[in-house]
């Protein structure tokens, strides 16, 4: 309304008047936000010009981005799960039928062996006593076998109690030392300057112990020497180290050493290793096999300290 009002009585005498509407906006038509609020205000996000998204549509975007990721990485988890829990499942179907097929081969070879003793005894000519030797030999080696498929099939049952590594090496040692494999090798042994204190199974340690040096001496030639040490890393784990400087193992075999029956050696079983990485899983700890040819070769059993 741009012009004013006005209302007059009925002898023509002015009675109301009003005055012309004020403009709520500046002259020059600009716009109200423009003078009120100079710099915009945007709530939360400012807007991406990139982006026709609003920023609550980004935000939930994020959202659910990370909850995708979070969803997927507990999917692989349950899978990388029931795969191991289906290996595990086929191991002791294949431990059940290896322990009795132990058992049944075990008893007609004790007979054999008896024989076998009983021959040995007798007076027998040169080419006879020759092959004694070797079907003794035989005998042997397949004894072993079985010995070590059965305690490999087996669950490994621990009785833990604290283990001084230090005290446990040592004495394990001075019994080594007088063996076949080990008597003409200089065993050096290192032990941790600090405490390194286990809970675990002595006897299942000192086998892993005896079967690692055998390695490392059948790996080296008389004479040489095979070190073991003893270290502590930190205040939650405890080391035990085996080093020999023979000839490196390929990187493709080193993978596949603690693999039942894998073997680079013409008389072995292939389930040293194997038991050992069994042990080892037992007590929580890990088995490092490392080669090289300046470095040699070393086996790291790493174990919990007992706090």
């Amino acid at each position: 309304m741009k012009n004013p009002t006005q209302l007059s009585d009925s002898s023509g005498a002015l009675a109301i008047a009003n005055r012309p509407p004020t403009p709520m906006l500046p002259s020059g038509g600009q716009p109200l936000a423009a003078s009120l609020f100079p710099n915009p205000v945007y709530p939360f996000f400012p807007p991406s010009p990139s982006s026709h998204q609003s920023p609550t549509r980004r935000w939930m975007s994020q959202g659910e981005q990370a909850l995708s990721a979070e969803v997927a990485a507990y999917a692989e988890e349950v899978r990388s799960l029931r795969q191991q829990l289906a290996e595990k499942e086929h191991l002791a179907a294949v431990g059940t039928l290896a322990a009795s097929i132990v058992h049944e081969i075990r008893n007609p070879l004790t007979t054999v062996g008896m024989w076998l003793d009983y021959c040995q005894r007798q007076n027998l000519p040169e080419p006879a006593q020759q092959r004694l030797v070797l079907a003794i030999e035989d005998g042997d080696r397949l004894q072993r076998l079985l010995d070590q498929i059965l305690l490999y099939a087996k669950p490994q049952t621990l009785y833990r109690q604290a283990v001084d590594l230090n005290q446990l090496v040592a004495e394990t040692l001075e019994t080594l030392q007088h063996t076949p494999v080990a008597r003409n090798h200089q065993l050096e042994f290192w032990p941790s300057r600090t405490p390194a204190t286990t809970s675990a199974d002595p006897d299942k340690l000192k086998q892993v112990l005896i079967n690692l040096v055998t390695n490392a001496c059948e790996a080296v030639s008389d004479g040489d020497r095979v070190h073991i040490s003893v270290s502590s890393r930190g205040s939650d784990r405890s080391c035990l180290q085996v080093h020999n400087g023979g000839r490196p193992i390929p990187p493709d075999q080193l993978a596949k050493l603690t693999e039942p029956f894998f073997t680079t050696k013409a008389t072995g079983t292939g389930l040293g290793l194997a038991i050992v990485q069994q042990i080892i899983d037992a007590h929580a700890g890990s088995l490092k096999l490392e080669s090289s040819a300046t470095a040699g070769t070393t086996v790291t059993v790493t174990l919990p300290s007992q706090r």
